[in-house]
């Protein structure tokens, strides 16, 4: 997170910033279109002559398809097809970027500088360079998911019926200043990683890396996943799953009564006491704690519970398979 904007948030909006969230005052009456600060998504740069030709050997997404108008979700999968972390990859005069969980950054820059050799590739952290912002107000009703609206100073992504900016310091702190005089505030970024969950966009954190396939996720769900752009790393079990439709788990949003804090990879259980699910992501809310879990298709028939917390009762909100 850039230095600067973080100082910013905090004199000038008495923000409270930790590892992976930044809180603001309450307030009795927030704008109708806040804005998020957003810590836990960070930014890794890939650039040179070879970058199009290099992500396309270790991504699940198409790069061809990617423009500067169109960004695509993706993931990064270990040889054994297991997601390393999820992304939204963004195209830019100068390469792109992988928009994608602050925890995971080191390692799949790691990761990727492997595969680099001799290519003309550079990977970059390049997150203290620009401002990550959620805003709540929805692009045009026809506007593709991932579609971008390039600016100056920064990029628009669209995430559905919100919008992900990635913004220079400058700008983030002008337009944030302008808001500010206007009566507008800032949300807590818990409330956009509640809506991201809601949305079926899981990201992947230390304790769930390489623990699922794509499909689990449902990368492909999103677009994700490309079948016909050639061999990349994990390809081979990506693509036997889907033709061999030997995706079994997808992505649920479950509800824990009354609220809890839930660590990512938290077992779920059957009425049996059998570990059948995993906890992906959780954010508490007043009155409950929402869980974005894979689990088995059928699982919405069971009764579901948090071994760790008994007294709990989970319930399916909604099922993303």
């Amino acid at each position: 997170m850039n230095p600067t904007w973080n100082a910013f948030l905090q004199a000038n909006f008495a923000a409270t910033v930790t590892e992976t969230d930044i809180t603001f005052p309450t307030i009795a009456e927030p704008s109708q279109s806040p804005w998020y600060a957003l810590k836990h998504l960070a930014v890794l740069s890939v650039t040179g002559s070879q970058a199009a030709k290099f992500l396309q050997g270790q991504i699940t997404c198409n790069v061809d398809d990617v423009s500067e108008q169109q960004a695509s979700f993706g993931a990064i999968c270990s040889a054994q097809g297991k997601v390393i972390s999820t992304f939204v990859l963004v195209k830019t005069t100068s390469g792109y970027w992988l928009i994608l969980p602050t925890e995971l950054l080191a390692t799949v820059k790691t990761r990727l500088q492997k595969y680099v050799l001799r290519a003309d590739v550079q990977l970059l952290d390049s997150s203290a360079d620009y401002c990550l912002i959620g805003e709540a107000s929805p692009p045009a009703a026809d506007t593709l998911w991932f579609a971008c609206t390039n600016q100056a100073d920064g990029i628009r992504i669209n995430c559905g019926d919100r919008q992900l900016l990635v913004l220079a310091t400058d700008l983030a702190i002008s337009i944030a200043t302008e808001r500010q005089q206007q009566g507008h505030t800032f949300g807590n970024s818990q409330v956009w990683r509640y809506s991201d969950m809601l949305a079926g966009i899981a990201w992947l954190s230390v304790a769930t890396t390489e623990q699922f396939i794509p499909q689990m996720l449902d990368v492909d769900k999103r677009g994700g996943i490309s079948l016909t752009k050639g061999c990349y790393t994990g390809q081979e079990i990506v693509a036997r799953t889907h033709y061999l439709g030997k995706a079994k788990r997808a992505l649920f949003l479950l509800a824990a009564e009354p609220p809890i804090a839930v660590e990512d990879y938290a077992a779920i259980a059957d009425d049996s006491g059998q570990v059948i699910g995993r906890v992906v992501n959780a954010v508490a809310q007043q009155t409950a704690t929402i869980l974005l879990c894979v689990l088995p298709i059928e699982a919405e028939k069971s009764q579901l519970n948090l071994p760790e917390y008994p007294n709990h009762t989970l319930t399916v909100n909604n099922a993303h398979g």
